[in-house]
């Protein structure tokens, strides 16, 4: 039998108007009313779905078909593709973040140690990795980072090394030791002799509970008000860059999306995957690349940016 007439068949049809009705539900989920978050994420994904349902609407010739397939795509590229515009440069002398949610499961930190030393980064901000699993990774490299935060007992995850030394700022939260509408936060002066700046690092929980997470969103920006300029935001916020949340965020926060790239997360799945480890900041960016793995779930990424101050 022809394929063409194979797919003529009605199950055929009924299949490809179900995942096509799925596909537009899923991108517009956001308007939807008590719409779910989850699909906003995923619009890479979405993205590339389209492609064999467009492919086979043209195949069986049926534009009534295709020409939702093709809103969704324009709708999707729409909120996907101005993510990824790079940031206009300011003058100033530039720092360099390397930003690694390394995977508290990751049974080695060898890869990202020789990563961080491969690497010029100023700053380092370090991602899942708890108190109770020790600091050697981190002693390890001691001689390029001298300057060491960590949450202590607080045990939110979170660490910061440094070239330049640190002032701890404000708390030190973790939803797993206090509440959970608290995002894993750490916050640090970092004593550039070029001028100081406020490093916040910050790990939201997953976007299942929309509740919970526009809590920890919303706690964080009131922290952000708090604290002196100019200031750097690094953290994994479960969140893609066009959704509401972090729009939210960046308004609220006065901050701009510095790490202007693709995917970080899963690591394995980077080209229909979602970056959601984000650098921000009042500040321009030179620079911004996703690095190799480092035997997490996330792929690390390197921001260049040059601050509003200098």
């Amino acid at each position: 039998m022809p394929i063409r007439a194979s797919l003529r068949h009605p199950a055929v049809h009924l299949l490809l108007r179900g995942a096509t009705l799925a596909l537009l539900l899923a991108t517009l989920m956001r308007w939807l009313p008590g719409g779910w978050s989850v699909p906003d994420h995923l619009r890479i994904g979405l993205l590339w779905t389209a492609l064999p349902l467009g492919l086979a609407a043209l195949w069986l010739r049926r534009p009534l078909l295709l020409l939702p397939v093709l809103a969704a795509s324009l709708v999707n590229a729409s909120l996907v593709l101005p993510s990824l515009l790079p940031r206009s440069p300011l003058p100033g002398q530039p720092v360099t973040l390397l930003h690694a949610n390394v995977w508290q499961h990751n049974p080695s930190m060898d890869g990202f140690v020789a990563l961080a030393r491969d690497q010029t980064a100023d700053v380092v901000v370090v991602l899942e990795r708890y108190h109770f699993q020790g600091y050697g990774w981190a002693d390890a490299l001691m001689d390029r980072y001298p300057h060491r935060l960590t949450c202590e007992e607080a045990d939110c995850g979170n660490s910061i090394l440094s070239r330049w030394p640190l002032e701890r700022l404000g708390v030190v939260t973790s939803p797993w030791h206090d509440r959970p509408d608290n995002p894993s936060y750490l916050a640090a002066r970092v004593h550039r002799p070029a001028g100081a700046f406020t490093l916040v690092t910050a790990h939201l929980g997953q976007p299942f509970d929309q509740a919970i997470q526009g809590a920890q969103a919303d706690w964080l920006v009131a922290r952000l008000k708090e604290l002196p300029g100019p200031l750097i935001l690094s953290g994994d916020f479960n969140a893609a860059p066009w959704s509401p949340l972090m729009a939210r965020i960046m308004t609220a926060g006065g901050l701009a999306r510095l790490s202007t790239t693709g995917p970080t997360w899963p690591s394995s799945a980077l080209l229909i995957g979602i970056p959601i480890d984000h650098v921000l900041g009042d500040a321009g960016a030179r620079d911004a690349r996703v690095l190799d793995g480092i035997g997490s779930d996330h792929r690390p990424i390197l921001v260049t940016f040059t601050l509003a101050a200098d």
